[in-house]
């Protein structure tokens, strides 16, 4: 029950305040979402192929050799 209650908090927050500040709110909250899903992968890809995955070993499924 808390936990349906906070989902709907969290997902009507943002909707309370494009209701409250205007539609130029909600073009900024796209605006910070997409930035933040094509950097934060983009990044991510371009890290992991410049390591070749020698930090992490996901490049495969032996134990990484520190």
């Amino acid at each position: 029950m808390f936990r349906a209650l906070l989902l709907l908090l969290v997902a009507l927050g943002p909707l309370w305040l494009v209701y409250t500040f205007g539609f130029w709110l909600l073009i900024a909250f796209v605006a910070l979402t997409a930035a933040t899903f094509v950097f934060s992968t983009g990044q991510a890809r371009a890290s992991e192929a410049t390591q070749g995955g020698r930090l992490t070993g996901y490049h495969t499924t032996e134990f990484a050799d520190f």
